[in-house]
């Protein structure tokens, strides 16, 4: 998949054209909702793009565009999700992460680095380990956190 298709998809699903071109480190929403079909290809690349890192598990956030997201990549992985959300400042973990699972923390993008420590923190403490860390965008958050994460779209962080 090229960049300039990555990039069609991505306008498609609500990012502007100014985030694509001008490489904003700090992304939009991008939502699949917006354009479905092109979002399948999107996270199989990200799914595809593990290498080989063995993963038996999906653990998403709460956003809908996170769960979408979780949802994509375990189908395409053939593994389950498990979907973390707060509530008046607990997490709760909706399905299961068990202990040994090697879990893959996935989003459409990492916009505070508090979230994906969260996330992390819940894998860890059920005695799982993070196998890897995926996003569609890559942002500084991400970054800041996991510096190996597997992204398909990284801007220009001017």
């Amino acid at each position: 998949m090229s960049h300039l298709e990555i990039g069609k998809i991505l306008i498609a699903g609500g990012l502007s054209a100014a985030d694509v071109d001008n490489g904003a480190f700090q992304p939009a929403r991008y939502s699949p909702l917006g354009d479905p079909r092109g979002a399948r290809p999107l996270w199989a690349a990200v799914a595809h793009g593990l290498d080989g890192r063995p993963v038996n598990r999906v653990v998403v956030g709460e956003d809908q565009e996170d769960a979408l997201a979780g949802y994509s990549i375990g189908q395409e992985l053939g593994i389950p999700v498990t979907q973390v959300v707060e509530s008046q400042g607990q997490l709760y973990i909706l399905g299961a992460i068990e202990e040994g699972d090697r879990a893959l923390v996935a989003a459409e993008a990492f916009r505070h680095e508090d979230n994906l420590r969260a996330l992390i923190a819940v894998v860890e403490n059920t005695k799982a380990a993070v196998a890897a860390v995926a996003a569609l965008v890559d942002s500084r958050a991400l970054r800041a956190v996991y510096p190996d994460a597997v992204t398909l779209w990284t801007p220009d962080p001017r």
